[in-house]
């Protein structure tokens, strides 16, 4: 089924709730309403109330929508955006050994960027005038040219898709979410805040045409036919989640998430605003060790915290490696 539901009770007041869906059916955003509307219809019915649920666009509307895109004006853009890019950004990390048997679910690996240094992040955003979706941008950019050597890199990167000339859509349930893909060049003598400026307004242009099927940027770039443009996928997670807390103890609230999501990438990064930004990697074992994950992790992380006081410097001199593992290779394992 695209769907599976299973309700745990632990005890009389609490429940783990089990709910196992294909992506077709929701994306991030439409759980979050899910959720919602679920705990203000399960209230109504304790109190032997009614409940109206807000006005939300028909999904028949956005496949309207959809299909009034203008695809040649988006083909001519993706075409000149992609030309000359014909093989795949590789993070050359070692191979996993072969494994038998049935593919393994995807894991997840998290941590947290210290709250001064989000806050630094912000701060330097705003000072260049940039959003912290393109700092998040240029950093997955930077690692990605320094694990595999090229300064010609393409990653994925994943938007809502809600269109928002289409009223109440910011309340419909459904999958809109899209994949396109990022490229990006790096020039190691470019200042960091002038390459961040410039990031900048390419990932404008490429937002122009953000709805296009990736199915056809793929036919319209030059890479070999059947081949991705990308294996690696980076995701802002904006969408808003309610919080159900709540001090009346009978009414239903969430105290826990614990999501887990399979796709068909073998490595997703997720950033989560907040007041200490939280970077998730959800990675496929049978192509990325444990050891290999937790080292772009760390890697992410020094690159993050590293870029404010970075801003009047070459490309070239940002910081990956942590201050325990440079001191490892430079002095410890250094006669």
């Amino acid at each position: 089924p695209l769907m599976r539901m299973l309700l745990i009770r632990v005890d009389a007041a609490r429940h783990r709730f089990v709910w196992t869906c294909h992506h077709l059916l929701v994306d991030g955003w439409s759980v979050a309403i899910v959720l919602d509307e679920v705990i203000r219809l399960y209230q109504a019915c304790v109190e032997g109330k009614d409940c109206t649920l807000p006005a939300a666009a028909s999904y028949r509307d956005f496949i309207a929508w959809q299909r009034s895109i203008d695809l040649e004006e988006a083909s001519a853009f993706w075409r000149e955006y992609l030309e000359g890019f014909v093989s795949r950004t590789s993070l050359r990390t070692p191979l996993v050994p072969m494994q038998s048997g049935e593919k393994p679910l995807h894991r997840m690996l998290e941590t947290r960027i210290s709250t001064a240094a989000s806050a630094s992040l912000l701060q330097s955003a705003r000072q260049l005038r940039v959003t912290l979706n393109t700092v998040l941008h240029a950093a997955w950019a930077l690692l990605l040219q320094r694990y595999s050597d090229e300064n010609d890199v393409v990653f994925g990167t994943t938007v809502a898709g809600r269109p928002p000339d289409i009223p109440g859509i910011e309340q419909s349930v459904g999958l809109f979410i899209n994949s396109f893909p990022v490229r990006v060049r790096v020039d190691d003598d470019q200042v960091f805040g002038n390459w961040l400026v410039s990031l900048q307004e390419s990932l404008l242009q490429v937002r122009q045409h953000e709805y296009t099927p990736l199915t056809r940027i793929n036919e319209w770039s030059d890479m070999p036919r059947g081949e991705a443009l990308f294996d690696t996928l980076l995701v802002l997670v904006n969408y808003p989640l309610q919080d159900s807390a709540d001090d009346d103890p009978s009414r239903l609230k969430i105290v826990e998430r614990d999501p887990v999501d399979q796709s068909n990438y073998p490595l997703a990064v997720l950033m989560v605003p907040a007041e200490a930004l939280k970077l998730v990697l959800v990675y496929d074992p049978s192509v990325y060790s444990d050891e290999t994950v937790t080292g772009i992790l760390d890697h992410l992380q020094t690159l993050l915290s590293a870029m404010p006081g970075y801003l009047q410097r070459p490309l070239r001199e940002l910081p990956i490696l942590p201050d325990d593992a440079k001191q490892e290779l430079l002095l410890t394992w250094n006669d």
